[in-house]
């Protein structure tokens, strides 16, 4: 395989020779300045009409089909494909039609998918770990976020062996016997399917759930891998003084080789390296940290900026990490992996290690609390104009915690959690007995909400 990439690192040509047969495929990529996909050979040429709600990212047209959008940005039709999605309230898919397969989606109050329903078949997911298929058990079982091993109904065991994006590439049974080899283009259509066996893993590109639609499901929204974009925009502004960040659509800045967007809301630098005993090692410039949101990605306990992630001046151990959490990097850094439970910085052969027992958010059973404080600041961001980052808004809810004054009010539940209104400002958080923040928001009706909490508690 051979890649090249233009002055902005995004993918422009891929070649890969097919080991069985010899034959060789170019695939070739064209973007505009924002990052908009101008043409990709398998797809065709891409229009943007540059009007109405979609914003200037909306492609309208994709080789001979037309694609269509709602007030919010939300994809509702593709022509050729036979596609129609339905949207509820909240920007959350609610129906698929894909040609004769029909299917509806149900969330959570934390917008994480806990149910779909294919026809007769009804897939129940209470996390990430159980899978109810039909009344059936279905158990997985996770190193950090990488995929090992999949239990079915039948206690059948199927190990999964992943590439470097921690996308399943061969599934083998107990024995060893391949029961499926799966590969991908750069942008994530699957290129090799190969099944041995009646098994077919579902978690394919990056971990994605592989949908009946053609979409894939990355958990704040879908993505459309024989387009190379999403099919809804992203909750994340974007950095002004990097153009590519502001695309809406985009799927990892068009460099799909090097990022992944674990969650679908903000893309990470996958660490360019994955060795034995998952030991992670990055090349990473602190500009780069920078530019594309490493700014306010969370080191254990603590949010530390994107420079002094790079150059070592804070590290801080203490807590489990996925690999989504995992993603700080820097220029001669090493995240040993030992447990998901240690996490080292280590500068010009000096290891400085801080270690800091508390979380930064609270998590719950599909986020890691480093998820979870993305997703309630851009639930909430809005609320908040003083505010331009995750970073600030937990450094707030902190803050607000440890705040004390005859304008606030506090009150204690029978669990051990506090819940906080100021009067003021009216702004309503609840808080974990050791202080972990769960939400920091203004509540519409103010005080109100404030005396409705104490009730029903």
């Amino acid at each position: 395989m051979k890649y090249k990439y233009d002055d902005l690192h995004r993918l422009i040509v891929a070649t890969i020779t097919e080991t069985a047969t010899g034959q060789v495929v170019t695939e070739r990529y064209k973007y505009n300045a924002i990052g908009n996909i101008l043409s990709k050979s398998d797809a065709g040429d891409y229009e943007y009409a540059n009007t109405g709600y979609a914003t200037p990212q909306a492609a309208t047209k994709i080789g001979g089909s037309v694609i269509s959008y709602d007030n919010n940005g939300n994809m509702t039709s593709d022509s050729v494909a036979g596609l129609a999605l339905t949207w509820d309230y909240r920007n959350r898919l609610s129906e698929s039609v894909a040609g004769e397969s029909e299917a509806s989606y149900i969330y959570d109050a934390n917008n994480q998918r806990v149910s779909q329903t294919v026809g007769e078949n009804v897939t129940i997911y209470p996390n990430k770990y159980f899978e109810d298929r039909n009344g059936e058990g279905f158990k997985r079982i996770y190193l950090g976020s990488e995929l090992l091993v999949s239990i079915d109904a039948n206690s059948s065991k199927h190990f999964t062996y992943t590439d470097h994006l921690s996308g399943s590439n061969v599934v083998t049974d107990a024995r060893g016997a391949v029961e499926q080899v799966l590969d991908y283009k750069p942008f994530g259509e699957v290129r090799v399917n190969q099944q041995n066996a009646e098994y077919d893993e579902t978690k394919k590109f990056t971990g994605y759930e592989s949908d009946s639609s053609g979409l894939s499901y990355a958990g704040a929204r879908y993505y459309n891998p024989r387009y190379g974009k999403f099919v809804s925009q992203d909750a994340w502004d974007g950095n002004i003084a990097d153009p590519q960040s502001l695309n809406k659509y985009s799927y990892s800045r068009n460099n799909p080789l090097r990022y992944v967007d674990p969650s679908g809301n903000i893309f990470f630098e996958w660490l360019l390296a994955k060795t034995i005993a998952d030991t992670f090692f990055s090349d990473q410039t602190p500009q780069e940290a920078v530019e594309t949101g490493a700014g306010f990605v969370p080191v254990v306990g603590e949010w530390v900026d994107a420079y002094e992630t790079i150059v070592g001046e804070e590290v801080f151990t203490g807590n489990e990490l996925s690999n989504t959490d995992r993603v700080i990097t820097g220029v001669a850094t090493v995240v040993p992996y030992v447990g998901g439970a240690v996490v080292r910085k280590v500068v010009n052969g000096v290891s400085d290690v801080l270690k800091d027992s508390k979380n930064i958010w609270s998590s719950t059973n599909t986020k890691t609390s480093v998820e979870n404080a993305l997703d309630h600041w851009n639930t909430h961001k809005n609320e908040f104009k003083e505010l331009d980052n995750a970073k600030q808004y937990v450094d707030k809810a902190r803050n607000f915690f440890e705040e004390k004054s005859d304008d606030i009010l506090e009150y204690s539940r029978k669990n051990g959690e506090l819940i906080k209104y100021n009067k003021i400002t009216k702004e309503f958080g609840a808080f974990l007995e050791d202080g972990t923040p769960k939400t920091l928001f203004k509540p519409e009706n103010g005080i109100e909400y404030w005396y409705k909490q104490i009730i029903n508690w």
